[in-house]
């Protein structure tokens, strides 16, 4: 008996299992990217150790459509941050995305922004090449407590 059919079937299979694990596409299934920094302001002051998140936005006829991953950073000390998706600093997805800025667990209690978890700051568009942004958050005020993560 021949076990050239046994080979056959095991090296189709495993190609198979290749194509299932990388996606069948030539990214191994991630979305293009770009360079996404910039700097988390509040009146005009950068705000240090913060979480930023690019969060891409589903096109509004579409409830279905996966357009990207979601892509953060920590801000430094200066307020700027670099986005990473699948690498560090490697950038956001190219798409319309919503940013939110949240407290990190460096984040010092005399921060002064408003960083509520589920509040979106802003709508930015990330394009091919090189993308700065400019985040401004608003004030905290009486009504806003901030939740540091334990």
């Amino acid at each position: 008996m021949s076990r050239l059919p046994v080979v056959l079937l095991g090296c189709l299979m495993l190609s198979i299992l290749c194509c299932c694990i990388s996606g069948c596409g030539g990214s191994g299934g991630k979305f293009p990217l770009a360079k996404a920094e910039g700097v988390v302001l509040c009146e005009g002051n950068p705000v240090p150790f913060v979480t930023v998140y690019f969060r891409p936005v589903k096109p509004p006829k579409s409830q279905t459509e996966i357009i990207g991953k979601q892509g953060q950073a920590v801000t430094g000390e200066d307020g700027k941050f670099s986005i990473s998706t699948y690498d560090i600093g490697d950038g956001a997805v190219i798409a319309k995305h919503d940013v939110i800025v949240t407290a990190s667990v460096d984040t010092g209690r005399d921060c002064p922004a408003d960083l509520s978890t589920s509040k979106v700051v802003t709508t930015v568009d990330v394009v091919k090449g090189k993308n700065n942004f400019k985040i401004e958050v608003p004030k905290r005020d009486a009504r806003t407590a901030l939740v540091l993560p334990e």
